[in-house]
C-alpha cells in the first residue's frame, strides 16, 4: 500500500510540475507515460506551437471505447443479439418471458421506482444470477450502476479506478489523468473520504476507460455536475455500440432516440 501511495503521488507531483512548467493550468495530458521526459519535452513543444500560432490547447473530449472487432471487424462476425434474456424470474422483483436487444440498438427503459429496472440492468450485466430462466449477453458489457461501488474506504481513488484492469499502473494512471475527471490531489485521497459525487465519478472513469460493445446505463448522470453529464450525453451520442439506459433525467430521455420498454412490477407492459 505505502509503495502505491507513493508511486501514485510521485505521478502527481510530475504532472504538477508538468503544468507549472507548461505555465496552463488547465493542462489534461494525453500522452499514457506521464513519466517521460521525452513526453514532456514533447508536450513543451506541443504547447509551443500552438501558442506561437495563438491556438488553444486542445481538449479531448470523453467517448466510450468500443472493442477491437467493433471497430475493425466485419459485422457479420457481431451476434444480431447484444442481449438475450428468456424466462427469467427473480422473486419478487423481476419477471421477462422474452427480450432481445439486437447489436447497436438503444433502449430505454421506463418504470416507477422499484418496477425492476435496476434488477433488470443487474441481471443483463451478470451481477445477479436469476432464480430461473437464462440472459445470454453475446459481446462485451460496460456497467454502471445506479449507486457508486462499494470499494473499500481505505483504497485510494487511483486504486479503485485501476481495479481488475489487468493493466501496469503507470498505463492506468495516465489514461485515468488523461480523462480530466479528477484533480490530482484527489488520486490519493482515500475513498471512505470522498463525496458522493467523487465516488460517482470513479465508476464513470473505469467504464470510459474500458473498451465494450454494451453499455448499460443506470441512471448514468445521477451526482454529476452539469458540465460532466453534458460531456458524457455527447459521449454516448458518439457510441456506436448498442446501449440500455435506465434514466430519470428528463432532459435526456426527452432527447433519447431508440426504443423505449416500460415495466410494471418486474414485467414489460410496453
Amino acid at each position: 500500500m505505502r509503495e502505491l501511495e507513493a508511486r501514485i503521488s510521485a505521478a502527481a507531483e510530475l504532472l504538477a510540475r508538468a503544468r507549472e512548467e507548461l505555465g496552463h493550468g488547465e493542462f489534461r495530458a494525453s500522452d499514457r507515460s506521464h513519466g517521460s521526459s521525452g513526453a514532456l519535452r514533447r508536450a513543451k513543444s506541443r504547447l509551443g506551437r500552438l501558442q506561437a500560432n495563438e491556438a488553444a490547447v486542445p481538449v479531448e473530449p470523453l467517448r466510450f471505447i468500443p472493442c477491437p472487432l467493433s471497430v475493425a471487424g466485419p459485422a457479420d462476425q457481431l451476434s444480431p443479439a447484444a442481449l438475450e434474456l428468456a424466462d427469467v424470474r427473480v422473486p419478487g422483483r423481476l419477471g421477462i418471458d422474452r427480450l432481445q436487444v439486437r447489436t447497436g440498438e438503444r433502449v430505454l427503459v421506463t418504470g416507477s421506482n422499484g418496477a425492476g429496472k435496476s434488477t433488470l440492468l443487474d441481471v443483463m450485466a451478470g451481477v445477479l444470477k436469476p432464480v430461473s430462466g437464462t440472459c445470454a449477453a453475446n459481446q462485451v458489457v460496460a456497467y454502471l450502476r445506479q449507486h457508486p461501488t462499494g470499494f473499500p474506504a481505505h483504497w485510494l481513488a487511483a486504486q479503485a479506478f485501476c481495479h481488475g484492469s489487468g493493466r501496469g499502473l503507470e498505463e492506468d494512471l495516465g489514461q485515468l489523468l488523461s480523462l480530466g475527471l479528477f484533480r490530482r490531489g484527489e488520486l490519493v485521497a482515500r475513498v471512505g473520504a470522498l463525496s458522493l459525487g467523487q465516488r460517482r465519478r470513479i465508476d464513470v472513469a473505469r467504464v470510459f476507460a474500458r473498451p465494450a460493445d454494451v453499455l448499460l446505463l443506470d441512471e448514468p448522470t445521477n451526482h454529476l455536475s452539469p458540465a460532466l453529464a453534458d460531456d458524457l450525453e455527447r459521449a454516448l451520442d458518439a457510441f456506436a455500440g448498442t446501449v440500455v439506459l435506465v434514466s430519470h433525467d428528463r432532459a435526456l430521455r426527452s432527447r433519447f432516440s431508440g426504443r423505449r420498454i416500460h415495466l410494471e412490477n418486474g414485467r414489460i407492459v410496453q
